[in-house]
């Protein structure tokens, strides 16, 4: 009796999956071109983060501009407490141009901070799914999780900085093949930490800026200096930010085109295809 013919793709031939034209393997390494499976490079799917970084840049450039304008509101809300302190009561009419001053540019800065947080996290998106494109194995966070992390309680004040980290060793131009390991030897610079440690000191620093119910001359003093207090480190951190999002982008680049240049991330064409699904036991 003729023997059966062999497992096709971890199955039979009469229960086989047909890939389709495009089809990835589940490794991400080799490509259905219909007719069979050809290596994909490694920057198959890169597509260039620079426009995307000047649009984060600028936005927060623009939450600085927004922050600076705020500032100054807090310090004519600052001499006004100080003026009521030492006794000279201020008129009806400069004590509301100061309300009108602070909470417009309060506005105008809360607008902007959620501006620039959108157009940054879909930089720092597009960073993530990039150093996966150019090959980067074993890496802890996804381009969706890169972005969600932001959002949960609690772990968003270590994650966001750890996926910053990872992505900023991951685009190690030095490194053609990024693992945990060469990670974990490929060191960050102290840019990240600092950015992060004075963003993390801001918002702590910003919960004491809240006035109590019953405002007095000395409670609107005291929580305009602390308000003043945070939006200065924070103004820090958005700054280092910048340089972040414009240093991390030129970095990634040069490791695309160092990549394209050297084919290193080409896949060998003698390495047999990789089964859609696993072996039949």
């Amino acid at each position: 009796m003729q023997q059966p013919p062999p497992p096709v793709l971890g199955g039979t031939p009469a229960t086989a999956p047909v890939p389709y034209a495009g089809q990835l393997s589940v490794d991400g390494a080799w490509q259905w071109d219909g007719n069979t499976w050809v290596p994909r490079s490694a920057g198959a799917d890169y597509r260039p983060t620079r426009t995307r970084s000047l649009v984060a840049a600028s936005a927060l450039g623009l939450w600085v501009l927004s922050a600076v304008l705020f500032l100054v509101a807090q310090l004519s809300r600052l001499s006004l407490a100080n003026r009521i302190l030492s006794g000279d009561l201020p008129t009806q009419a400069d004590a509301n141009a100061s309300d009108t001053f602070v909470q417009n540019s309060f506005l105008f800065e809360v607008a902007v901070y959620i501006l620039s947080g959108i157009v940054f996290l879909m930089w720092l998106h597009r960073i993530v799914a990039n150093n996966r494109a150019l090959g980067a194995k074993q890496l802890v966070y996804t381009p969706g999780w890169a972005v969600g992390w932001w959002f949960v309680p609690f772990a968003n004040l270590v994650r966001p900085v750890q996926v910053v980290d990872e992505a900023w060793r991951a685009a190690d131009p030095a490194v053609a093949d990024s693992t945990r390991d060469s990670r974990r030897r490929s060191g960050s610079r102290g840019l990240i930490a600092g950015w992060w440690t004075f963003w993390i000191l801001g918002l702590v620093t910003s919960i004491g800026a809240i006035s109590p119910n019953n405002v007095t001359p000395s409670s609107l003093h005291d929580s305009t200096v602390v308000a003043m207090v945070s939006l200065v480190l924070r103004i820090i951190a958005c700054l280092l930010a910048i340089v972040i999002v414009i240093t991390l982008t030129a970095r990634q680049q040069r490791k695309a085109d160092s990549l394209h240049a050297s084919g290193a991330h080409a896949q060998s064409a003698a390495a047999p295809p990789p089964p859609l699904l696993p072996p039949s036991v």
